[in-house]
Formats: C-alpha cells, sequence, structure tokens
C-alpha cells in the first residue's frame, strides 16, 4: 500500500504483528492472555529494533501500539507504559546521542523533564507512594517520543498509522462487549477509558483533514484519506467520549480560522459528513444519541450531586483560596478532594489538579509553556501553513479541561505540538537571520 521509500513498512508490519493476535484473544475475552500476547510481542520486536541499532523504529512501534498497551496496561503491569516510554528515549542517547542533545537543547523539552521529575519526587516523599503522579513521565516521554521522530517523516507515520492500526482493531474487537466503545466492564475485567479510545481517533481524525494529510503522508492519496477520516470517524462517535468530542469541535474552529486552504477542509469536512449520514442511516446508534442526549439536557449530568467533574470545578475556588501559592502538596490531591468535592477521585482537569496540588507555583510554568507553544506553533501556522501543530496545542489545552491529560495519548497532542514549536522557532531563525551580500549592496533577511 505505501512504497517503501514513503513510510516505514518494517513498523506497520510489527505494529500489525503484535496487534492481531492480541485483538482475536481480546475478542474472545481472553483479557490477560491478550495482554501478555502484546507486550510480549512488542518486546520482541522492540528489541529487534534496538539491536538494529534503530532508535526510530523502536520509537515508532512504541508509539503505534500505545493505543493497545493503554488498554490492555491493567491486566499486565499498570506502570508498563512508563518504563517502556523511558527506555524508548533513552535508547536515544546511546543510540543516536547528536539528535538525543539536540532535542534537549530546546528550553521547553528541558523543563518538561525537570518537572516532571521534580514532580513525581516530591509525590513520593509526601505520600511514601512511587505511583503518585507517575504517569507525568507517561506524558511528557510520550511527547518527547513524537517530538523525536518528527524529522524522520516515514517513521512518525508510521508511527500515526500505527496508532491508526491499533485503534480501528480495537474498536472492531470491543464491539458489542459493552455499552461504551473503548472500556470493558465485567466480572472479569475492568479495562479501559472511552477517553483514551477517543484521543487517537481525534489525532488520526485531524490529522487526515488538515495539511493534506501531510503528517500520515496522504498528499496524493485523497482516497485513503477520506477513508481514513471516515473511519477514525465513526470510532471517535462510537467511543462517546465527550472530552474527545471537544477536541475536535475546538480543533475544527481553530483550522477554519487559520487555515490557508478552508475550502478543501470544508469540502473534506462536508465528504465525511455525508459518509457518517450514510453509516448512521443503517448502524444502530443509540449508545451515541444517548450520550449526546446527556450532555445536551440531562439536568442530572449537569447537577454538581450526580457529576464529580463539575462537583470539582465547583468546590475548587474554595479549595484553592486555602492554598494558592503552593498548593496541598503534590501527590495529595485526591485526599483534597474527598474534603472539598466530596470525589475520591484525582481531580479531573490538569488545570484543578494542578492548581490544588502546587498552586501558583505549578499553574504559572503551566501557562508560559502553552503560550510559548502557541507562540511557536502559530509562528509555524504562518511562514509555513502548516495548521498540524497548532492543532496538538489546542487539543492538549482542551482534553486537559476534562481529564488531568498526564498519559500517553495526550502526549501524542502535547508532541505534535513540540514538534511544530521547535519547526516555527527554526523558521523563524531564518527569516531573520541576515545574509551576506557584496559590498554596497542591501542586506536581505534568508527565506523561510
Amino acid at each position: 500500500m505505501f512504497p517503501s521509500r514513503r513510510i516505514d513498512q518494517t513498523t506497520l508490519f510489527h505494529v500489525a504483528l503484535c496487534i492481531v493476535p492480541t485483538m482475536a484473544l481480546l475478542g474472545i475475552g481472553a483479557y490477560t492472555a491478550a495482554a501478555y500476547t502484546l507486550f510480549g510481542l512488542f518486546g520482541v520486536f522492540f528489541s529487534y529494533a534496538l539491536a538494529q541499532r534503530n532508535p526510530r523504529q523502536a520509537t515508532a512501534l512504541m508509539l503505534g501500539c500505545l493505543p493497545g498497551m493503554m488498554f490492555l496496561r491493567d491486566s499486565f503491569y499498570y506502570s508498563s507504559v512508563e518504563v517502556l516510554l523511558t527506555v524508548t528515549v533513552l535508547s536515544w542517547q546511546v543510540l543516536d546521542k547528536a539528535e538525543f542533545d539536540r532535542i534537549f537543547l530546546d528550553p521547553i523539552v528541558k523543563s518538561l523533564v525537570w518537572f516532571a521529575v521534580v514532580y513525581w519526587s516530591l509525590s513520593y516523599l509526601l505520600t511514601r507512594d512511587y505511583s503518585a503522579n507517575l504517569r507525568i513521565f507517561e506524558l511528557v516521554f510520550a511527547a518527547i517520543s513524537f517530538r523525536l521522530l518528527a524529522k524522520h517523516r516515514q517513521y512518525a507515520a508510521a508511527a500515526l498509522w500505527g496508532v491508526a492500526l491499533a485503534g480501528f482493531a480495537l474498536g472492531i474487537t470491543l464491539s458489542g462487549q459493552g455499552e461504551r466503545l473503548g472500556m470493558v466492564r465485567n466480572t472479569q475485567a475492568k479495562l479501559g477509558n472511552p477517553i483514551t479510545f477517543g484521543m487517537p481517533m481525534a489525532m488520526i481524525f485531524l490529522l487526515s483533514l488538515v495539511d493534506g494529510g501531510r503528517r500520515l503522508m496522504l498528499e496524493n492519496r485523497p482516497f485513503l484519506r477520506v477513508a481514513a477520516n471516515c473511519c477514525a470517524g465513526v470510532f471517535l462517535l462510537l467511543s462517546t467520549s465527550r472530552g474527545s468530542w471537544s477536541v475536535v469541535a475546538a480543533c475544527l474552529l481553530v483550522t477554519l480560522l487559520v487555515s490557508r486552504n478552508r475550502i478543501k477542509v470544508i469540502q473534506g469536512l462536508i465528504v465525511g459528513i455525508i459518509g457518517l449520514s450514510i453509516w448512521m442511516r443503517y448502524a444502530d446508534t443509540a449508545v451515541v444519541e444517548k450520550y449526546f442526549q446527556k450532555t445536551l439536557n440531562s439536568s442530572e449530568e449537569w447537577s454538581v450531586e450526580y457529576n464529580a467533574r463539575l462537583a470539582q470545578w465547583n468546590s475548587f475556588p474554595t479549595a484553592f483560596r486555602d492554598s494558592p501559592i503552593w498548593g496541598f502538596g503534590p501527590g495529595r490531591g485526591k485526599q483534597v478532594s474527598i474534603t472539598y468535592s466530596g470525589h475520591s477521585l484525582i481531580w479531573h482537569s490538569l488545570y484543578l489538579h494542578l492548581g490544588i496540588e502546587c498552586g501558583l507555583i505549578g499553574l504559572v510554568p503551566l501557562a508560559v509553556m502553552f503560550f510559548a507553544l502557541f507562540r511557536r506553533t502559530f509562528q509555524c501556522n504562518r511562514l509555513r501553513g502548516e495548521v498540524g501543530p497548532l492543532l496538538g496545542v489546542v487539543g492538549f489545552g482542551v482534553v486537559a479541561t476534562t481529564i488531568p491529560a498526564i498519559d500517553g495519548v495526550s502526549g501524542l497532542f502535547l508532541g505534535l505540538a513540540l514538534a511544530g514549536a521547535e519547526l516555527g522557532r527554526e523558521m523563524y531563525v531564518l527569516r531573520t537571520v541576515v545574509v551576506p551580500v557584496a559590498p554596497g549592496r542591501p542586506a536581505a533577511a534568508a527565506p523561510c
């Protein structure tokens, strides 16, 4: 399907070999066997890539298998995703030190790593629980992994197609196994979450729609672009993940505002809507309609008594006012939620989570990071016309209002933003560097 000069077929083949037998076992309800099969096969191919001294292929394989790993992690070792992402990033330090060092020259990347280390260390010291906020490494290293692949298009595209393959296979396999696609809740297992299924589908939907499908290497494959867009759109709807729906809605609005190819984007949306309309005409959409109805009209959905997220947003001002500067301490968010909102949950928003645990000391650096990412990705959009990285910032910013967003799939959006941020910085430098000219002639700026 893909010429070898355009995309790394080996990675796609290895992702398929990991996913297909895993989904076969998952389909018959053998959840533990499916988890061990996925992580076992991944370990074989990941080790092979490292033995070949190819960190690009190892990283693409890691990101491609990420949706399946996040779904099955409860049936394996929960923190395995953080461990594997850490190994993935560190493999570049050993096998491609020049690229590793170059990435870490970016102050945003360096700051993210230092924040993760300090934040988790303080969480452990205060709670004596190593798992407290450990997933901050999952977010940061997933983002850095995507960033490391950004200049290796054949591997970055293979990683994204791996995400699509894993997501589509997971969606097909789980159809009929639960009320909401992307999770299983029965006497045997409690696996997955609709938003960790919906977010990868949102990314594929958006990247197949904007920039001519460049990130997926679909510039000259309109039929495949439409097919990927429609499939991702269907599974996005079936996930009933309102956080993922919100991400797509916000990103589409931004696209229509800043894209130079609005007409093509609108045409793509029209084709997608027609395809979805045909599918909805013949498919059972009762669950989707139920969650749309709950979102728009349900009084219980917007009641503080029934909605834990709304209760946390409602109680946040009081809790934040009691410790606005340094918060209540990293790792103590759940206890504070019990006291102020009455719900034994971590705060279901990154902004609330950091505000409660770290106060302004956490929120101010987060705001600075968002500003820096937005400025650079907007610069990339202005100089190059690429919308995708800007959507990475918007997508991460929106999903962070609905979940803590310290997980691998949120890291994919953050990694897309980091990739565009570096490109925006490089292009700005090229645009402003003065090119030497012959004496007597005025200097000119280098073209971007």
